[in-house]
């Protein structure tokens, strides 16, 4: 049971006539779950949860089934059953706690106006906040949020390379022929311009040095890849390119996974760069605050905020 935040628009798929459509619902664990219907279940609430998005409908799903492609979500089966505002003391109580939560609704509209696929906005929306300190110390093979000033780019670190038009992974030769492993494709690739940079980043207690990939290394530089190759090839002083970038001492959110490896790297892979929301940071610190402050324990504790 939760709380419809998002649904895509009713998608066809194949020849078959049959149709499928993203639902995201939301509950007061803050965890987005996507949940896929299909077919009949779309003719019966696909248009509601389009029309009424912002109505706090809450949607009650039974019977449905977990799967899991690129991370874990549901979707409906045989023995399915799908309820919309169902009259119970739970759906009644999930609405008043979501038409009161600031940070709720907040996660709810940053879900609803990304430009980027369902998968990377709930990778970004659920990956768990952590500090630069703590990160090395949090569960490995799990995504990590962490927010960071960017204070230097290692120009000497750009390395440049063949990457793939679909996925912007490295590809390989291998006699004539290119071949992606990551798109399983060895004929017929369309080979780009890929490029990567070395950046630190800085909170109140570390830093701790990033590697950043292709569209994130535009995104942050606000240049274009071609741009970058240019620029790097003209100058001779590296260091003068970062009086072309406005990005120095600019705060962004970085959304890492923490290696499976024990010891620490020299630099962290970043999945997914964006600018800091703070009025949904404040929203989240506000939570916890409250969130402490309701067991009597600890009514009276100070909690240390390392941002």
């Amino acid at each position: 049971m939760g709380v419809v935040i998002y649904a895509s628009e009713i998608e066809s798929v194949g020849p078959t006539g049959t149709i499928k459509q993203d639902i995201v619902i939301l509950d007061q664990s803050y965890f987005a779950m996507r949940l896929t219907i299909w077919n009949h279940f779309v003719d019966e609430i696909g248009d509601r949860v389009i029309i009424d998005i912002f109505q706090n409908l809450i949607l009650l799903a039974c019977g449905v089934q977990v799967q899991n492609f690129n991370g874990s979500y549901l979707t409906t089966g045989k023995y399915t059953r799908l309820y919309i505002n169902h009259k119970d003391p739970i759906s009644s109580s999930l609405a008043q706690w979501y038409g009161l939560d600031h940070f709720a609704q907040l996660k709810a509209r940053w879900i609803q106006t990304r430009g980027i696929s369902l998968h990377r906005t709930l990778l970004t929306s659920n990956a768990c906040r952590t500090t630069i300190s703590k990160f090395t110390l949090m569960p490995k093979g799990k995504t990590y949020r962490v927010l960071g000033v960017l204070v230097d780019i290692d120009v000497k670190s750009f390395d440049w390379y063949d990457a793939c038009s679909i996925c912007n992974n490295k590809v390989y030769y291998v006699g004539d022929q290119v071949t992606c492993y990551k798109c399983s494709k060895k004929h017929s690739v369309q080979v780009v311009q890929g490029v990567s940079v070395k950046i630190t980043i800085k909170d109140s207690n570390r830093s701790m040095c990033l590697l950043l990939f292709n569209k994130q290394v535009e995104f942050v530089l606000q240049s274009s890849t071609s741009q970058l190759k240019e620029w790097h090839d003209q100058v001779i002083h590296k260091e003068i390119i970062k009086t072309k970038w406005s990005c120095l001492f600019t705060s962004y959110v970085f959304i890492l996974t923490s290696p499976t490896i024990t010891s620490a790297l020299s630099s962290y892979k970043v999945t997914y760069v964006t600018f800091v929301n703070w009025e949904e940071e404040c929203a989240y610190l506000l939570k916890r605050v409250r969130d402490k402050t309701k067991t009597p324990s600890k009514k009276h504790r100070i909690i240390n905020v390392d941002h």
